[in-house]
């Protein structure tokens, strides 16, 4: 659709629902991780509406410092990850990097502390017969902490509908947000 430029003219009905149906982001569905849960299941937020999601986690917050894990639903294996992180502390320093392949999830994609839940992740084609892939940065949310940008391949074809986020300690709260691209 072409974008129109409006002067000195009336916004009808019409041009308000057009630009308003092909706008940006489109809320799908949230969900609250269980106090105590070392998971939470986000089901059906998937389908051939989009292409691409934006995932994001904030708020409440966890137990213990920690990094977030995703899995899409019924996929298991072929999780292929790059990684490049920084201490805060480090001023200036070279960056590491990490990298893993054929995992059964997706590693470090967000981070979890006492202080809430940092997750901004782009998804694209989970509900598409295609290879899957995400970006993220993924910054500790405490000082002591890393930034973290990682990004990554799952080479199943499988369509998933939905997903999992574990955590290596257990959530105090949260709320994961998905929301879904709208195609032009």
């Amino acid at each position: 659709m072409a974008v129109k430029t409006f002067t000195n003219e009336q916004l009808t009905a019409s041009d308000t629902n057009t630009y308003l149906a092909n706008a940006g982001l489109v809320y799908i569905t949230s969900a609250t991780p269980g106090s105590g849960a070392s998971s939470v299941t986000v089901s059906n937020c998937f389908s051939s509406t989009y292409d691409a999601y934006k995932i994001i986690a904030t708020g409440g917050g966890t137990a213990a410092n920690g990094t977030m894990a995703f899995q899409f639903s019924g996929i298991t294996s072929g999780y292929y990850i790059g990684i490049i992180y920084w201490a805060y502390s480090a001023g200036s320093g070279t960056p590491n990097i990490y990298s893993a392949a054929n995992q059964s999830t997706w590693q470090e994609v967000g981070s979890t502390s006492a202080n809430g839940l940092s997750l901004n992740m782009d998804v694209l084609n989970p509900n598409l017969a295609k290879m899957k892939s995400y970006s993220t940065p993924a910054p500790n949310m405490n000082t002591s902490g890393l930034f973290v940008y990682t990004n990554g391949i799952c080479n199943s074809t499988s369509q998933a509908t939905g997903f999992t986020l574990s955590i290596g300690t257990t959530f105090t709260g949260g709320t994961i947000t998905v929301y879904g691209y709208r195609k032009a």
